[in-house]
Formats: structure tokens, C-alpha cells, sequence
């Protein structure tokens, strides 16, 4: 049953944090947001707390729902890695949008991450030859296509969240998931190279 996957300490830390920083004042959630001219004015943090701070309760509302989602389809043998891959995305994405996306001023939520968590998760469950791991990678690629090519009408989504949807977010959220991945396969590699060499 997936309430067996959930990684749940990780998963009540994210969403008291989302819940607790949303109800902190306006001028807290400035305090926390990606803003570019602050980030290069030597506040580096705004790089990772930018993404956990939202525009509204809806917004946050609905990334928290994801998350939830996603944590569910998590392999049991994984779920221990939930926060420190939110953590390594969120760093990795605010990272590439301050360095490829210079007209980006400013940004908030969680929703880039929850693109590259569901990369990672969706490779994960692949590994496992669970077919959803493909499906879910599908879906996320088709979705990330239909965006950044100026297909998918994200007005509705914009009315309720207050705010233009950031699509540069998602699409190097989910290239962070995969650089991430890359990471992993290739320390396992390595650790599996220096092992056989070390007999």
C-alpha cells in the first residue's frame, strides 16, 4: 500500500515548514524569496529558501498536495532520500535559473523542485521496473514540452496562485532531477570501480 512508501518524518518536516513559512508576514516571505539582485548581493540562501516560500495559501496549498502525491510513489528502499534530494534540487534549480535565466527577478515555490523530485522518482521506479516510472517520466516531459513551446494555457493556474506561472522553474527543476541522477549512477559506478580494484 503506498502509505507504507511515505517517507514520513521527511515528508511532516516539508509540510510544516511550507505551512509555517506561509503564515509567517509578507515581508518574511520577502525575506526568503529567490530575488535575483538580492542573491548577487551576497544573500546566497535565497537560492534554496526562495522555493519554500509561496504567493498564497492556494499556491502553497497546491504544491503541498504534490509533494504529498509524490512522496507516495516513492520505492520503500528510497524513501529515506527524500529530503536531502528536495534539498540538492532546490539548490541545483536556483542555481540555473540565476545563472541561465538572467531576466528572472524574481520567483517563489515549490514547484520547480516537485519537477525534478518527480524525475528522480520516476527513475527510481523504473529501476524497480515498475511500469509507473516510465509513465510518470512521459508525463512530465510532454508537460515541460507543451510549456516552454507555449502550449499549455496556465492562466487558470495564474488566477489562482496570484502570479505568473514560472515555467523556467520546472524545466530546470527537471533538469536538475536528471543531473542528480547522474550523480548517483556515477558515485555507485565509481564506489563499484574503486571496490573491485581495492580486492
Amino acid at each position: 500500500m503506498l502509505r507504507n512508501n511515505w517517507p514520513y518524518p521527511a515528508l511532516l518536516g516539508i509540510a510544516a515548514l511550507l505551512i509555517v513559512l506561509q503564515l509567517v508576514t509578507e515581508s518574511g516571505v520577502t525575506e526568503l524569496s529567490y530575488q535575483r539582485q538580492a542573491i548577487l548581493a551576497a544573500m546566497p540562501w535565497r537560492l534554496i529558501s526562495g522555493h519554500f516560500v509561496h504567493a498564497n495559501l492556494i499556491h502553497m496549498a497546491m504544491n503541498l498536495a504534490a509533494l504529498i502525491l509524490l512522496a507516495g510513489l516513492i520505492p520503500e528502499k528510497n524513501r529515506n532520500y527524500l529530503l536531502p534530494v528536495v534539498v540538492v534540487v532546490a539548490l541545483l534549480t536556483g542555481g540555473f535559473l540565476l545563472l541561465m535565466e538572467p531576466q528572472l527577478e524574481d520567483y517563489v515555490g515549490l514547484s520547480g523542485v516537485l519537477h525534478g523530485l518527480n524525475v528522480v522518482i520516476g527513475i527510481w521506479l523504473w529501476r524497480e521496473h515498475a511500469i509507473s516510472g516510465p509513465v510518470l517520466l512521459l508525463l512530465l516531459l510532454t508537460k515541460i514540452v507543451l510549456e516552454q513551446s507555449g502550449l499549455l494555457d496556465t492562466r487558470s493556474t495564474e488566477s489562482l496562485i496570484s502570479m505568473r506561472v514560472a515555467t523556467e522553474g520546472h524545466l530546470w527543476g527537471a533538469i536538475s532531477g536528471v543531473i542528480l541522477c547522474a550523480m548517483s549512477a556515477l558515485a555507485q559506478h565509481l564506489s563499484r570501480a574503486l571496490g573491485r580494484g581495492g580486492e
